[in-house]
C-alpha cells in the first residue's frame, strides 16, 4: 500500500475527523474522513512550559478549529527535534 502522507505530526495522531469536504489524498475508504495529527505551533516558557498545538490532516493539510476558546496544550520541556 502506497502512503500518501505529506505531513508528520509532532505528538502523534488523533481520531479521524469527518467533514463535508473530501480529503485530497484519503487514508480511509470514506473520502470525507481526514487522518488528523497533533502539530506544535508555539512553545511557551512562562508559567507551565509546553507547546500549544493544532489538529491538521496529515494527507491534505486541512486544519481543524477548536470549539469556542478551547485549545490543545502539551506540557513538557522544549524538544530539539521540533523546529517551529
Amino acid at each position: 500500500m502506497d502512503s500518501k502522507q505529506k505531513y508528520y505530526p509532532h505528538f502523534g495522531y488523533d481520531r479521524p475527523r469527518r467533514t463535508k469536504k473530501e480529503c485530497e489524498f484519503p487514508a480511509f475508504y470514506d473520502k470525507n474522513a481526514h487522518r488528523t495529527g497533533i502539530f506544535a505551533v508555539e512553545y511557551h516558557e512562562e508559567g507551565l512550559p509546553g507547546y500549544s498545538c493544532i489538529f491538521k490532516c496529515v494527507n491534505c493539510g486541512r486544519e481543524f478549529p477548536f470549539k469556542g476558546n478551547k485549545g490543545f496544550f502539551k506540557p513538557g520541556p522544549r524538544l530539539e527535534r521540533i523546529a517551529i
